[in-house]
């Protein structure tokens, strides 16, 4: 795990008008501004981490006497508002050790693959053209007894390069339907892709809390020969708040 705290103070300045003809204006002003706070912990692949950025507040004030004595005063405060607390929570699904991933369930690809292999860092996988695919386990085991849900999360991540274009699948519930989105671009640059998963599911926060598994499948292919690598695969709340910059897709 690991913490990290940066708080930056504020600055405080004054300044001294000038005099001419008679007259002299002197102005005052302070500015605060907190910084902010940012705190990260990771267990069991679950990082949660919280940022928190207040807003900034100024005030001047002017006094000017002119040539008949008469003395005059103004004084303007502005507030901004307050950021509101952003905080990530994620979860790493796969190490790619061994044969089950980070909830303790099976991966692989049911036979449908030219060969597949799991590297410590990622999936290698050569596909066949078609209704074949690569699956993550969500909620059911080996013997495809239908277990508990992961918590909630929002957003799947996925990183990934091959030749060709893919779908990826996400089916709710231990009986429910598969709910696909649209074929993205897969090149020799591995590329980081981001699900709205409530999204995909017409909106449904019900069966988002409720997932069976997950599939990357349907492959087209501009070469039958070219070897495709999967990582980095996250379950995640918030992509601004987990500083992810990832290509949507649905």
């Amino acid at each position: 795990s690991a913490n990290s705290e940066v708080t930056q103070a504020g600055a405080q300045s004054t300044s001294s008008g000038a005099t001419s003809n008679g007259s002299t204006t002197t102005s005052s002003g302070d500015a605060q501004t907190s910084g902010a706070t940012n705190t990260a912990s990771s267990s069991s692949g679950q990082t949660s981490s919280t940022a928190t950025q207040s807003g900034t507040s100024g005030q001047a004030t002017t006094s000017t006497t002119g040539n008949a004595g008469v003395t005059s005063s103004k004084t303007t405060t502005s507030t901004t508002s307050t950021s509101p607390t952003a905080t990530c929570t994620s979860f790493y699904l796969d190490s790619f050790t061994g044969t089950t991933n980070n909830l303790g369930l099976s991966t692989g690809d049911d036979g449908t693959l030219k060969s597949y292999t799991r590297t410590g860092s990622g999936v290698s996988f050569v596909p066949y053209a078609g209704d074949h695919w690569y699956y993550e386990a969500l909620k059911y085991d080996s013997n495809g007894n239908c277990g508990s849900p992961p918590p909630f999360y929002a957003y799947l991540v996925f990183t990934i390069s091959g030749a060709g274009t893919a779908k990826l699948d996400i089916r709710p519930g231990c009986e429910g339907d598969y709910y696909v989105t649209s074929a993205f671009p897969v090149t020799s640059s591995a590329t980081t892709y981001s699900v709205d998963i409530v999204a995909l599911l017409g909106g449904s926060t019900a069966l988002a809390s409720n997932l069976y598994s997950v599939d990357w499948e349907n492959f087209t292919l501009t070469s039958s020969s070219a070897t495709w690598t999967l990582s980095g695969i996250y379950l995640l709340n918030d992509l601004a708040a987990c500083g992810i910059s990832a290509t949507p897709i649905i």
